[in-house]
């Protein structure tokens, strides 16, 4: 089942030596799969859990909003997928609008409290350590709150780790159902499990054919030679073709704005490690067209670019003629907006190329549950064989604790000097 094609294109000559290493990491890939090293793609063969996580939502549809409170991947494979159902102007008939909060920037909370009913909101707080400290004093102000009407026993739920913690310790003693995080999934891995799924069926997304889309391009990757194939071509090029430090990506798509922000936390804190990664930069077709292609096509040249396309658009508009009168705009007589935004990404493509710029075009046959399934799973995979490749951990981000640590010890001095 093809859900999306891929080109490349600008690509220097490939390496065999390359080419032999990779297939090597995709067959390791495979063996530690099967040997159960990866429970974050195992899970996609799951269908058992799927009902559980339905009967959970049950009580959520019945809420105005519903707000998830996580930071990174607690929160960015969840908002993608929910991105299928709802923008900033629409969401789907019959279910809550979702909100996912990921800052602590004080206004933001407070926007949402002054203009939103908590009596009418759902929460879900979402911590695999139990002990971040964003999301953690998100929920403190929460609790805060007192609202009339606001019942945070049956209004919020807890996801985080089996063990002891903050917040499951806080969750137990205010009576919160708690749902267990799986410890052997990190977070910008869990968008397949209930983390990212929980969200998604309250917000109406159909997440057996999420898992159905992704279970099929790991089989596709494992299974057949053309896609391997493919794979050892990509990573031929941005391992050892041009001395590739940033990776773009820029879906031709409003609602893939999400899906580029989740892969920048995927590739940057699974292989900035060691010395070694690459910087994944999201972008957005046309917009960056005006703010950062200048840069792309004259700068260094060493950036390889993923554009997204979606093949088939439903919507669309075409413009009429009847304010076409003035030559200048013959261009556009006959045409529509959705062929404009795929014409401006094709000749964005073709810029990069004449530049000499390596491309990667993924062209999605649509915008649903299955290809955006698909996707993601091929972008995790690309990123646990970049990890093989550079012989690094894709699961840790020691580094990432020492902020971690100067956050509290900050906070200490600062209420010490008071």
């Amino acid at each position: 089942m093809n859900l999306f094609r891929q080109e490349l294109i600008g690509c220097q000559p490939l390496s065999n030596l390359s080419k032999k290493e990779t297939l090597l990491s995709i067959k390791k890939l495979k063996e530690d799969f099967k040997n159960g090293l990866y429970p974050f793609l195992s899970i996609v063969e799951k269908t058992d859990d799927l009902e559980f996580l339905t009967k959970i939502a049950m009580p959520f549809q019945k809420f105005k909003d519903v707000v998830v409170l996580g930071t990174g991947g607690s929160s960015l494979g969840g908002r993608t997928l929910v991105d299928l159902k709802q923008s900033s102007f629409s969401k789907l008939v019959g279910h809550p609008r979702l909100h996912f909060f990921d800052n602590v920037d004080p206004l933001t909370l407070k926007e949402f409290f002054n203009y939103h009913s908590l009596s009418q909101t759902g929460f879900i707080i979402i911590s695999k350590s139990g002990s971040t400290a964003e999301t953690i004093a998100q929920f403190l102000v929460l609790l805060d709150q007192g609202e009339s009407g606001f019942n945070i026993k049956n209004q919020c739920i807890v996801i985080t780790e089996p063990k002891q913690s903050p917040l499951r310790k806080l969750a137990t003693e205010l009576e919160i159902k708690i749902l267990d995080h799986d410890p052997h999934i990190g977070g910008r891995f869990s968008v397949f499990s209930l983390v990212g799924l929980l969200p998604a069926i309250i917000a109406g997304v159909k997440v057996h054919k999420v898992r159905e889309g992704a279970k099929s391009l790991l089989n596709s990757v494992f299974n057949e030679a053309e896609n391997a194939t493919f794979l050892c071509d990509f990573f031929s090029e941005i391992d050892e073709g041009l001395n590739i430090s940033s990776l773009v990506m820029m879906p031709y798509f409003d609602r893939l704005t999400t899906l580029s922000f989740w892969f920048r936390q995927l590739w940057a804190e699974s292989l900035g490690k060691e010395g070694t990664g690459s910087t994944p930069i999201n972008a957005l077709g046309t917009v960056d067209q005006h703010s950062q292609l200048q840069l792309y096509l004259e700068g260094p040249r060493d950036k390889f670019f993923t554009l997204l396309f979606i093949e088939s658009c439903e919507d669309d508009y075409y413009f009429s003629d009847t304010y076409l009168k003035d030559p200048d705009l013959n261009y556009l007589k006959g045409q529509s907006l959705g062929t404009l935004l795929h014409m401006e990404g094709e000749a964005t493509a073709q810029s990069l190329v004449n530049h000499q710029r390596p491309i990667r075009k993924i062209y999605l046959q649509q915008y649903n549950e299955e290809t955006l399934g698909a996707l993601m799973m091929q972008l995790m995979i690309e990123t646990l064989l970049m990890a093989e490749l550079l012989k690094i951990d894709p699961l840790s981000q020691p580094a990432v604790e020492e902020s971690k640590i100067l956050t509290r010890q900050y906070m200490l001095a600062g209420r010490e000097q008071e």
